[in-house]
Order: structure tokens, then sequence, then C-alpha cells
């Protein structure tokens, strides 16, 4: 009994708490990151042009990402929060099996952003947004990470490690600005660097994910 008051104790901190986050890491989250700042960036150390392209890469890549991203993390987090409240040993199934049917999705997503649909878009809209093909292809594992690792981030709002995502939507800000305080060579080498980086940053956060997720799984052990 006393378990089980615990964890809702621990659901209802939980919920108090997502919606500021979730409106934080909204704005600052990955590609959200991208759209509101790194365009603005791109544009002033790089011209106008670049960062036209670098707007139209954005709403391309960001497409699939908003689309099945949002959805899977809705459907998750309603399953992860029933789990931890009746069952939580079960969480783990859940996580592993969403993670690989992500993981498979952005693998095609990925292989099609960085090989498919890059010619396709100088078809499209003319020679003159010819430099989108290698922003998209300097994007394509970013996105591919982010795709995985953000739908599964919805986790951690149901622990009470969830001012982590604060500290890592703030680690993502100053990766974005990179451009800003040091200095590359020109846009496309800033843009892979920021993607690396970010990868990078997501493999990292995937990893405490699964730290979080044993401990919710033992929660009635632990208790």
């Amino acid at each position: 009994l006393f378990a089980k008051e615990t964890v809702n104790k621990n659901l209802s901190l939980a919920m108090t708490t997502e919606g500021v986050h979730q409106v934080f890491s909204k704005f600052n989250n990955g590609f959200y990151i991208i759209a509101e700042l790194d365009g603005l960036i791109v544009g002033l150390t790089n011209g106008t042009q670049i960062g036209g392209g670098l707007a139209l890469t954005q709403r391309l890549v960001n497409f699939p990402l908003t689309l099945i991203g949002g959805a899977v993390a809705d459907v998750f987090y309603s399953r992860a929060a029933a789990l931890l409240r009746d069952q939580p040993a079960s969480l783990p199934v859940l996580f592993w099996g969403t993670a690989r049917y992500l993981l498979i999705l952005a693998a095609s997503l990925g292989l099609l952003v960085g090989l498919a649909l890059p010619p396709l878009v100088t078809w499209l809209f003319g020679a003159d947004w010819g430099s989108v093909e290698r922003m998209m292809q300097a994007m394509a594992l970013w996105m591919s990470a982010m795709l995985v690792v953000s739908p599964l981030s919805r986790l951690i709002f149901l622990s009470r490690w969830s001012w982590i995502k604060l500290i890592y939507d703030l680690i993502s800000l100053v990766v974005v600005a990179l451009p800003l305080w040091y200095h590359l060579e020109g846009a496309y080498q800033a843009l892979q660097t920021v993607s690396w980086l970010k990868t990078l940053q997501l493999v990292l956060y995937f990893g405490l994910l699964t730290f979080v997720l044993a401990k919710l799984a033992d929660t009635k052990g632990e208790k």
C-alpha cells in the first residue's frame, strides 16, 4: 500500500512539472531550436541565401519528426504512465519495444532524407536551392537520432528527475549557437558540426533514459 501511494505521489509530481518542462522543451528541443534560432544564426553569419536554404531544409526535415514522433510520444507517455501506476516492472518491455520500432523507422527516414530527397528538392525548387541538398544530408543523422530519442524522452517526466530535461535543453541552446562563439569555416561545416554534436548529445541522453527506466521499473522493489 505504501509503495502504491508513493508511486501515485511521484506521478502527481511529474504531472505538475510536465507542463512547464514541455512548454520550454517545445521551443528548445532538437529541431525546434533550429527552426527558431539556427536559421537566424546562419543568416547572420553566412548571408540570407544560406539562411533561406536552411529554413526550407528545416521544414522538410521537421515534418516527419513532428508528425510521427509526436504521435508516438503521446501514445508512449500514456501507456508508460499507466504501467508505472499498475505494473512498473513491465516498463522496460514497452520502452525497448518502442525503441526498436522507432529505430527501424528512423533508419528508413534517415536514408530517405539523406539520399533520396535532396535531388528531388533541387528538381522541384530549381538549381538556386542546391544548397538544400547538402544541408539535408548533414541533418539526416541528427533527424534519425531525434526521432528515436524524442518520443522516449517523455519517460523522464514520470520521474523525479524531470529537471534534467531543462539542463538538456540549455545545453542544446549552447550547441546550436556554436557558430556565434566558435569560428567554423563555412555554413556547411557549421551545420555538420552542430549535427554531430547534437547526435552525440542525444546518444548520451538515451543512456540517461535507460538509467531512469531501471529506477522506475524497480519502484515497488525499492519501496
